[in-house]
C-alpha cells in the first residue's frame, strides 16, 4: 500500500511552514549584522528554499514534513534504498516546474506516483516499510 495524496500533501504544508518560519529567523538575525550584503540574504533564502527538499531526502530519505506524516522517498525498485542528491534534486526541479500537473499524475497509477517521481525513478512510501 503506498501513502495517499493527503499524506503528501501534509508533508508539503509541515514543509512549507518550517521554510516560512526559517526564512523569518533568518531575516530577523540578519538585521543585528550591520549591513548585510544582500547577496548574503539572497544566498541564505536559495539555500533553504532549493536545498532543504534535496538534501533532507538523500540524507534522511525524507524532509521534516515527510518524517512527521510517515512517509519516505525511496528509489524505485530498490525502496530499502534511498535516492541520491542529484537525484533528489531532479525530483525536486521537476516538481518545482510543473507543479500542480505533477499532482494530477498522481491518479492516473495504482502506485500513486507523480510524475515527478516516475521521471526521477523514485517512489513515495510508508517510512515504516523501508526501516
Amino acid at each position: 500500500m503506498y501513502p495517499p495524496l493527503q499524506e503528501r500533501t501534509k508533508a508539503a504544508v509541515i514543509d512549507c511552514i518550517l521554510i516560512i518560519s526559517l526564512m523569518i529567523v533568518t531575516g530577523d538575525l540578519l538585521q543585528w549584522i550591520p549591513n548585510p550584503s544582500p547577496s548574503l540574504k539572497a544566498a541564505l533564502f536559495l539555500l533553504y528554499f532549493v536545498f532543504y527538499e534535496p538534501l533532507l531526502v538523500s540524507m534522511r530519505g525524507g524532509t521534516i514534513g515527510h518524517a512527521l506524516a510517515g512517509i519516505s522517498i525511496r528509489r524505485l525498485h530498490y525502496t530499502t534504498e534511498k535516492i541520491n542528491f542529484f537525484t533528489a534534486l531532479w525530483h525536486f526541479t521537476i516538481k518545482i516546474i510543473l507543479g500542480w500537473i505533477s499532482v494530477i499524475t498522481y491518479f492516473t497509477n495504482k502506485e500513486g506516483r507523480m510524475i515527478h517521481d516516475k521521471l526521477s525513478g523514485a517512489i513515495m512510501v510508508y517510512a515504516k516499510d523501508v526501516q
